[in-house]
């Protein structure tokens, strides 16, 4: 068996909760098939006595697909953890920026829609950020993350190399949604919907 197929198995296997996970969020039976997932190493870093250790870089964030010019290549992202992050110091986790996928709406709107204000986006000129948290997921851990979350790999300061394996999941109507979505960005996410009405 390759690695891709051991790494599918994560989100096959009917013993993992990754599905019911998703369906929690999206809803039941609305996920598309996924085919493909991406092995992320973090490898660690080395500096000098002399310099200043690495840090979370506040321009460092992106939002998945914003670096190619798209503005929503899928729903959501899913990660599983294939080692411990470390949970003293920054360990090469996940970094994200909770609530971006919200307060950064009407960028992302200028970005996908153009305009005369769209060059001028945070999406181009990507502004720092404050507030990044730095997840610390044990092995077999799942992580989900809203499309939109500004994000990144954080800087690895363990001696351990960090691994995990990302799938990007689509909403089954994604394709009719995601000009809809940039108005409501949680258009797709059914399973939130009664909880987000009370």
């Amino acid at each position: 068996m390759c690695i891709r197929d051991r790494c599918m198995d994560l989100w096959r296997d009917p013993r993992s909760p990754a599905l019911s996970l998703v369906e929690s969020l999206l809803g039941p039976r609305v996920a598309q098939p996924i085919e493909r997932c991406q092995v992320a190493l973090r490898f660690p870093e080395r500096w000098s006595v002399e310099d200043e250790a690495p840090r979370i870089d506040p321009r460092g964030w992106h939002v998945d697909g914003t670096i190619k010019g798209v503005h929503s290549p899928f729903t959501l992202l899913l990660g599983v953890a294939l080692s411990d992050v470390p949970t003293d110091g920054l360990g090469g986790g996940l970094v994200v920026y909770p609530g971006t996928h919200l307060s950064m709406a009407d960028e992302m709107r200028a970005f996908a829609l153009g305009g005369e204000h769209a060059d001028k986006c945070a999406f181009r000129v990507k502004p720092p950020l404050q507030g990044g948290i730095e997840l610390k997921p044990k092995r077999g851990a799942v992580v989900l993350v809203h499309q939109k979350v500004c994000h990144t790999g954080g800087p690895n300061l363990s001696d351990m190399t960090r691994y995990c394996v990302y799938f990007r999941i689509s909403h089954v109507d994604h394709g009719s949604l995601e000009l809809a979505a940039l108005h409501d960005p949680m258009l797709e996410f059914e399973g939130c919907h009664d909880s987000m009405r009370v």
